[in-house]
């Protein structure tokens, strides 16, 4: 294999399919990055059997081959080259040497015979929508997935496809928040309506996710896998098994009252109540919506806080606490300068939506007030 390329693209492609290979592995080919030449093009592939990743970048070849080369050291010593050219080439004892302008390495590679294959989808289900509709649904949702592995299946995205209308829902839930993202897809054939997409695929894809929010992203699905095209990359990830939480039934269908709330300014106040909160100690958040106003407090071993702000006024008070992180994290993920608060009693959820419609639906679980049972 010999073939010449921009070492530019060849950093930025290893870079990317890198985070995908194997740290460590019984199969020492899955440590590595494979380099397979096309016509006029490099494909660099990382698999570690959960997630993979493909970037192909165009490139002068001069003799078509394929090898797997150690992940790391390749990114290191491509990072260590001149820009300009780079020329790869591999001799049949799978030798290889890497030269960039005055520098050249020569390392030991494997035969490409040794990496597993990828997962292909032949016959599966096929999603297209638009880049800035698929990034809302990833980046709105990806926060309240779950961390911990004490139910698998909330590790991930439920995507939730209603054919008849065109939309899709993402969901993730981690047991102390809800998120929910609606958008419209451009077409779906198949009858998979509902799959679960890990939260590490999920973040890789974000990565990699174009700037141009008219391209196509394009999924392919079978019952244990999902194939996403994304411009010049493919990721390939396993899908998580298992019976998803009825998101549905978790959204209170009433609440008492409800107020739009300018997201910056109570935001603000949440972070500064939180400097006096110790990230080890379960302390909440009080917010008293109080006849037009919102009064933030908190009281630690730190100090204390206090702040209040006017909002449209509203016929009711009502005291409530909560987790100032899951909060925050959710009106971050509010694109809208003004959203709306439903509030059904301090032992409801705290809904969020937009101020109009609800094209994303946030929940955060109350704390408990000392005192307020």
């Amino acid at each position: 294999m010999k073939f010449t390329c921009d070492r530019s693209r060849i950093s930025e492609a290893v870079s990317v399919v890198g985070r995908a290979a194997a740290v460590k592995s019984s199969l020492s080919a899955l440590e590595g990055i494979l380099i397979e030449t096309g016509d006029g093009s490099v494909t660099f592939t990382a698999y570690d059997l959960d997630i993979g990743v493909v970037f192909t970048i165009p490139a002068e070849v001069q003799v078509d081959g394929s090898i797997v080369l150690p992940c790391r050291l390749f990114i290191d010593i491509v990072r260590k080259l001149p820009e300009g050219g780079v020329s790869v080439s591999t001799d049949d004892k799978f030798r290889t040497n890497i030269t960039g302008g005055s520098k050249k390495f020569t390392i030991m590679g494997q035969s490409a015979m040794e990496y597993p294959e990828l997962p292909t989808i032949i016959e599966g289900d096929e999603l297209t929508m638009e880049n800035g509709a698929f990034s809302r649904l990833l980046r709105q949702t990806v926060f309240a997935a779950a961390d911990s592995d004490e139910r698998p299946i909330l590790q991930g995205i439920l995507f939730d496809i209603s054919p008849e209308d065109k939309n899709i829902s993402a969901v993730a839930v981690d047991g102390v928040r809800l998120a929910i993202r609606k958008e419209k897809i451009i077409e779906f054939y198949g009858k998979n309506v509902q799959f679960v997409i890990p939260k590490k695929t999920v973040l890789e894809i974000i990565k990699n996710l174009p700037e141009d929010k008219e391209e196509k992203i394009a999924v392919s699905i079978s019952h244990k896998h999902l194939i996403f095209e994304i411009a010049d990359k493919r990721i390939i990830s396993r899908r998580l098994e298992g019976e998803f939480l009825n998101y549905k039934s978790a959204i209170p269908a009433q609440f008492t009252f409800a107020v739009n709330i300018e997201k910056r300014t109570f935001a603000a106040s949440i972070e500064s109540a939180a400097l006096l909160v110790s990230p080890t100690i379960r302390i909440p958040i009080h917010c008293n919506f109080d006849f037009g106003t919102v009064k933030i407090s908190t009281a630690t071993n730190m100090g204390k806080f206090y702040d209040e702000f006017p909002t449209e006024p509203f016929q009711t008070s009502m005291e409530i606490g909560f987790n100032h992180r899951y909060m925050l994290d959710a009106l971050a993920a509010c694109e809208e300068d003004e959203v709306r608060l439903e509030l059904g009693n301090p032992k409801t959820p705290i809904v969020i939506k937009p101020k109009e419609g609800e094209d994303f639906i946030f929940l955060v679980l109350p704390m408990r007030l000392t005192g307020n049972e």
